[in-house]
């Protein structure tokens, strides 16, 4: 007679066990409208920072081959690309400090050129009228002449570091709320918010 082979079929309870494994599933919370709307700001300004976080690293990689000194920006930056990643308050108030600093010394730049060309060219006047009685009779010299661009990419950066600042205050500004308010935070820190995650980037969040 013959015997069965060894590899027949099996039994039930094997793909019982087989399938039946156990699934952790978060349970729904349920939020006010006002934590919705914290919620859609928090996902919509993280997507918004790290964008930015990027871009930022970039150039700071470009400026730390002329300029060691942009390594502490960098570390900065990196702070703010993982406190948007996570949801960290304390790294991405670092980066929003690392950018309201840059966004205050980019002011005093544009108001240094914007004044320098009128106080060198008024103090010039001044020290000719005193040293030659007839000024005509000297070659004339011009005050240094800024290119516009200079102005308009110091004007350009400038707004942007105050844009990005502002992003980071109205995204930690929405975490600490959730945090003392909601559950929902806990749930961004550990990353079971599925639904929330795949909603996509809408523009309206970009101010």
């Amino acid at each position: 007679s013959s015997q069965p082979a060894s590899g027949g079929s099996s039994s039930p309870s094997a793909h019982s066990d087989e399938y039946n494994h156990p699934t952790i599933v978060s349970l729904p919370v349920q939020v006010s409208d006002v934590e919705r709307h914290f919620i859609v700001q928090v996902v919509q300004y993280r997507k918004t920072l790290m964008c930015m976080a990027l871009i930022d690293l970039f150039f700071c990689l470009l400026n730390m081959m002329s300029f060691s000194i942009y390594i502490f920006g960098l570390v900065l930056i990196l702070f703010g690309y993982y406190g948007a990643l996570t949801y960290n308050i304390r790294c991405s108030q670092a980066y929003i400090c690392y950018n309201a600093t840059g966004f205050f010394m980019k002011m005093m730049l544009l108001l240094l050129l914007i004044s320098s060309p009128a106080s060198y060219a008024k103090n010039f006047q001044n020290s000719t009228l005193d040293n030659d009685p007839q000024p005509t009779d000297r070659p004339h010299e011009s005050s240094p002449d800024i290119p516009f661009y200079t102005y308009l990419f110091v004007i350009c950066d400038t707004l942007i570091t105050g844009w990005i600042t502002r992003i980071g205050c109205q995204f930690t500004y929405a975490l600490k709320y959730l945090e003392n308010n909601s559950l929902v935070y806990e749930r961004f820190r550990s990353g079971q918010y599925q639904v929330i995650q795949n909603q996509p980037w809408q523009r309206g969040y970009i101010w």
